[in-house]
């Protein structure tokens, strides 16, 4: 469907015969949150309270910056971490404020908060049915909350500092990351977990390379792929991607500093960013990647030409089949949204719009 690729297109045609600068968008006080908008999830910075949602209507050229706060007249939090939707509702979890919230997707005020206890940390979530599964780096588990009314059910307890997860077939898989240098030593650092979802049993367990994070399930296929980060404090590290089939045996891995691992629309191929930490040993470097898990091979799809801006997301319009890059920056100032138009392998890509974000930009949600 080209609908929104014309409406871009069309778009940008307008701006360059009205204005100067045709990526600056309007910033309105008032915002109509309109099925084709698109929501950002910013993170923030580590104990300033200024994680935010920015709000794009693409059709317009117009962006709302923290507009959550404008609606509900109070901070989103401390590091929103992650974004899930579902049905009518979008579900943000914030870290080290330990909230989650449930919110209007038309309007995007709460409709209800829960707030964990004690010493937590809660990091990702899935969801199954109406429960959602999150992970708690300080507790060492699995909460679970139901969905609807965000009432406590129980916990699982996992390994250390768990981080990805996903569901399939009745089973919970989850990385327990150790988070790289710092608890590297723990006993059940670095394994990757399986967890019958009824019995709440560990089924199986596997070894992983260091420092896994991030977790992406093939229903179709029944696979998951596990990227690792390795350790920082070694030497030349280099993480990876790992394919396992659902018994947690190993397919097939290709090595590469990769991060926000995701699908394409082909068997065994996935996209990711690239040796994305700025500086000169990236030269050339950094950027979204396509890796052929078959033949181990990553090809450069688009170059971050701005040696000491950091790429943290991106994700690919499921309409227009744009490019949309999470650009943070230095981590201080605002970040950026950026829309490439022919962006495949042997394609010229090009920024065709961007937009300003809050700090931190880690969650595209379409």
């Amino acid at each position: 469907m080209q609908f929104l690729k014309i409406i871009l297109l069309t778009l940008l045609s307008v701006l360059l015969s009205c204005v100067s600068d045709p990526t600056v968008p309007n910033l309105q006080s008032e915002f109509e949150i309109k099925p084709s908008s698109v929501l950002v999830l910013c993170e923030g910075l580590l104990g300033y309270n200024n994680s935010s949602i920015t709000l794009i209507n693409i059709e317009e050229n117009k962006l709302s910056n923290s507009i959550f706060e404008k609606v509900n007249l109070h901070p989103l939090g401390d590091i929103a971490n992650d974004v899930l939707k579902s049905e009518d509702y979008y579900f943000v979890l914030t870290s080290s404020s330990r909230t989650l919230y449930k919110i209007d997707k038309n309007t995007l005020k709460v409709i209800k908060s829960t707030t964990f206890s004690g010493n937590s940390l809660p990091r990702k979530m899935a969801l199954n049915n109406n429960v959602i599964y999150i992970t708690d780096a300080y507790q060492n588990c699995i909460h679970k909350v139901e969905k609807n009314s965000l009432n406590y059910l129980n916990s699982i307890k996992v390994g250390a500092q768990p981080e990805g997860i996903v569901i399939f077939n009745n089973m919970i898989y989850v990385v327990n990351s150790g988070w790289g240098d710092i608890n590297k030593n723990h006993p059940q650092a670095n394994y990757l977990y399986k967890i019958d979802i009824i019995s709440e049993n560990l089924v199986a367990s596997i070894q992983t390379d260091k420092n896994p994070v991030e977790l992406i399930c093939d229903t179709i296929n029944s696979n998951i792929y596990l990227t690792y980060y390795n350790l920082p404090s070694l030497p030349d590290s280099t993480g990876g991607i790992v394919k396992y089939d659902s018994q947690l045996n190993e397919l097939s891995r290709v090595n590469g500093n990769f991060i926000r691992t995701k699908f394409s629309d082909r068997s065994n191929i996935l996209y990711a960013i690239n040796d994305n930490t700025p500086g000169k040993n990236n030269q050339n470097k950094s950027g979204i990647v396509e890796i052929n898990m078959n033949s181990k091979s990553v090809e450069t799809l688009v170059l971050n030409k701005q040696k000491q801006e950091f790429w943290y997301n991106f994700e690919i319009h499921p309409e227009s089949k744009m490019l949309w890059v999470c650009n943070a920056k230095n981590f201080q100032n605002t970040g950026e949204i950026m829309i490439y138009d022919n962006w495949k392998i042997n394609e010229s890509s090009e920024i065709i719009l961007s937009f300003p974000t809050g700090i931190n930009p880690n969650k595209i949600i379409f």
